[in-house]
């Protein structure tokens, strides 16, 4: 099955199926993340753990709902931040796949960045509203078991 994610500053969302679509609206945004929990740029180590814990606590009474192996597609400016990081500047300008491995591997990244490497050196942005996206999208992917992800300017 696959759905549409609508991440930005003020909602992420799930919609599914073409012909008489659903939609799941997690309680937790970016902008929600920013001005409850990661109040420092970059954030904390604790700040992050907060904010994981925040967003399990919102999207797992959802899991039940979302089936198994979802593919994701995606048109949000977020995502395509967080694509471009991941993947390269490519990314910017094209469909992009971003799997499991490669969200994983930019949060290890990023998580460096957090606890004192240099974020030029690790290649993420340290402002609060890619931490916020980054966070939200790992979880999304690790606790509601998608695939995979495709960012793409076309919805």
């Amino acid at each position: 099955m696959d759905a549409e994610l609508q991440l930005d500053d003020t909602v992420c969302r799930l919609t599914f199926g073409d012909n008489a679509p659903r939609s799941i609206e997690f309680p937790v945004s970016i902008a929600q993340l920013i001005r409850d929990v990661l109040t420092h740029t970059p954030p904390t180590a604790l700040q992050v753990e907060r904010a994981i814990a925040l967003i399990e606590d919102a999207i797992m009474p959802f899991a039940t709902q979302i089936p198994p192996a979802l593919h994701v597609r995606s048109a949000s400016a977020a995502v395509q931040q967080i694509a471009t990081a991941a993947l390269g500047s490519p990314a910017a300008a094209s469909d992009a796949d971003l799997g499991v491995e490669a969200i994983e591997a930019l949060f290890s990244r990023w998580v460096r960045m957090v606890n004192g490497a240099p974020a030029a050196r690790e290649g993420v942005p340290e402002d609060r509203e890619f931490a916020a996206g980054v966070i939200l999208l790992r979880e999304c992917m690790h606790h509601l078991r998608w695939a995979a992800l495709r960012w793409s300017p076309r919805r």
